[in-house]
């Protein structure tokens, strides 16, 4: 009997590892969000909102650092008008921890992005901008893919001319 049990728990998580690897396509979790964030990064920079509408749900929503939630609407209204009025120089993000239950995934992320935009604190002159932001996300496994239901701004500091700039009036 001993012996049963024993041997179930690597035969559980040989199963477990098995049925992970084919709910990622072969991969592992961590690697998919790398690819999903590398993809974030290459739509910032190309400016590209057409990957954003396809890759969160139709439920979903964006809270800032001040606790302020958005929909997904007007989420992606806002990150229109900032690609609109931003030049990127560089964009960053890296995945920390990847946490996997069934269709959901938890993960926390680092993004850096600088660059200049038409600051209308200025009459629409160009500012320099450095912001650095730690997100909680949750992803939900679909027919089409992992989507991003939730984006939680946990941590931001954004510098504007190199002063720190709290987003609020």
């Amino acid at each position: 009997m001993i012996t049963l049990l024993v041997m179930r728990k690597p035969l559980a998580a040989l199963c477990l590892a098995l049925l992970t690897a084919v709910s990622f396509g072969g991969q592992s979790p961590r690697k998919t969000f790398e690819k999903l964030t590398a993809d974030f990064v290459k739509a910032m920079k190309q400016k590209d909102i057409s990957w954003f509408k396809k890759t969160t749900t139709p439920d979903f929503v964006a809270v800032d650092v001040h606790g302020k939630k958005m929909k997904r609407d007007e989420a992606l209204e806002m990150l229109q008008e900032m690609m609109t009025a931003s030049t990127f120089k560089s964009v960053t993000a890296t995945v920390g921890s990847v946490s996997v239950s069934g269709k959901t995934a938890k993960i926390k992320t680092t993004t850096v992005i600088t660059g200049s935009f038409k600051n209308p604190r200025k009459q629409g002159k160009l500012s320099k901008l450095k912001d650095t932001s730690t997100d909680e996300e949750t992803w939900v496994k679909t027919p089409a893919g992992w989507k991003i239901q939730y984006d939680k701004t946990v941590k931001e500091v954004a510098l504007i001319d190199g002063k720190v700039f709290t987003g609020q009036p």
